[in-house]
């Protein structure tokens, strides 16, 4: 009789990976905290929707996005308006 395999759910650090791959690309340090810092809201954002690594979707991404850049753009649009001649 064969084995019966039981799935296991797959988890990876992700942020950790991706430090180990930026250091082998000899990132600096500010480039390494930046992308692990949306690498820790996105993966905050995948527990709070319950959504599984393997079945992301493009518009999950596309979601995250639109929530995580919201400040950025505000910020942008105030310096604009602010600094434009």
């Amino acid at each position: 009789m064969g084995r019966r395999r039981h799935k296991q759910p797959i988890y990876c650090n992700v942020v950790q990976i991706c430090r180990e791959y930026l250091k082998s690309r000899q990132s600096g340090r500010r480039q390494i905290e930046a992308t692990a810092r949306v690498l820790r809201a996105f993966c905050g954002y995948l527990e709070n929707y319950r959504i599984e690594l393997p079945k992301i979707s493009i518009e999950h991404v596309d979601s995250f996005l639109a929530a995580f850049d919201t400040p950025y753009a505000i910020l942008c649009n105030r310096y604009r308006t602010n600094f434009s001649a």
